[in-house]
C-alpha cells in the first residue's frame, strides 16, 4: 500500500517543479488539493526516487511520452522544465521530440517542438540550428 502522506516527493518535486509545476499544483487548490498530494507523494515519492534510471532521464522518458500522446501540452510544459532543472541539454530535449515524430507522427513532434520551443524563450535558452547535414 502507497503512504500517500509520507511526504518522500516533496525534495523531488522541489527540485524538478520548480514555479511551473507549483502553479499547476496550485491550480487545484481550490477544486481538489489532495489530487497535488497524491502527485507529489506518489509520483514524484515512489516513482521518480526508485533505482535504476536517473532522475534525468526519467524526464526524457516523460517529455518522449506526453509529446508522442500529444493530448497535455501543459503537463509537457511542466516536464520540459522539469528535465531542464533535472540537468538535461536543451539539445538532447530537441532531439527527443524529433524522435517522437517516428511514433506519434508529424502532429505530435510539430506540438512538442513549439512546446519546448516557448519553454526555452521563457527560460531565456538560446539555441543553435542543428541540421543532419
Amino acid at each position: 500500500m502507497v503512504d500517500f502522506n509520507s511526504g518522500k516527493g516533496t525534495e523531488v518535486f522541489t527540485k524538478l517543479g520548480g514555479a511551473s509545476g507549483a502553479d499547476m499544483f496550485k491550480s487545484f487548490d481550490q477544486v481538489c488539493p489532495d489530487l497535488a498530494d497524491y502527485i507529489s507523494d506518489f509520483a514524484f515519492g515512489h516513482v521518480l526516487t526508485r533505482p535504476g534510471l536517473a532522475l534525468r532521464d526519467r524526464e526524457l522518458a516523460a517529455v518522449a511520452a506526453l509529446a508522442v500522446l500529444n493530448t497535455s501540452q501543459r503537463q509537457l510544459e511542466v516536464h520540459v522544465n522539469a528535465a531542464l532543472n533535472a540537468g538535461c541539454e536543451p539539445q538532447e530535449l530537441v532531439e527527443v521530440i524529433l524522435q517522437t515524430f517516428v511514433f506519434g507522427g508529424f502532429p505530435a513532434a510539430v506540438s512538442g517542438m513549439k512546446t519546448i520551443q516557448q519553454v526555452f524563450k521563457d527560460r531565456g535558452i538560446a539555441m543553435a540550428t542543428q541540421t543532419n547535414g
